[in-house]
């Protein structure tokens, strides 16, 4: 299981890696669901790069502009201040209810049908093109990147 939530988390930090930094600008051809959710992840990044107002890499309680209970539970040494590493855990977590969500037959693969993100990310992450991402793809990736 522990295997498993490391393959999500990489899952889910590679697809946001990509958003982030915008290798497409034109909209994909895929669902508007899938739109919305990169939409999402991309503005969510770009309101934690916002609220880091002295640019010093992580948020304090004053830079945060979110709910408290949000900050809490990314605060997750409770020291008062959201690092990098506590963002990246939280996105993390955010990929694995994606991850959940998209596989929806429960076989810890993704096959082509249940993707609903960017079909060129699918076959990015589909090496050997068999029309699933599976965990020895996701694991093979994370080496190389």
């Amino acid at each position: 299981m522990k295997r498993f939530s490391i393959l999500v988390a990489l899952l889910l930090a590679l697809a946001i890696s990509t958003l982030v930094f915008g290798q497409d600008p034109q909209p994909p051809q895929s669902t508007q669901d899938a739109r919305k959710g990169r939409q999402h992840a991309g503005q969510r990044a770009g309101k934690l790069k916002k609220m880091d107002a002295n640019q010093d890499g992580q948020i304090t309680r004053d830079e945060w502009k979110g709910q408290d209970g949000k900050f809490q539970k990314l605060d997750r040494n409770s020291d008062g201040i959201i690092s990098r590493k506590e963002a990246a855990a939280g996105r993390q977590q955010v990929g694995k209810k994606q991850f959940k969500r998209m596989d929806a037959d429960r076989d810890r693969q993704i096959s082509r049908g249940e993707w609903s993100g960017d079909p060129e990310q699918f076959n990015r992450l589909d090496r050997n093109n068999d029309g699933m991402i599976s965990g020895r793809e996701l694991k093979g990736r994370r080496r190389k990147g």
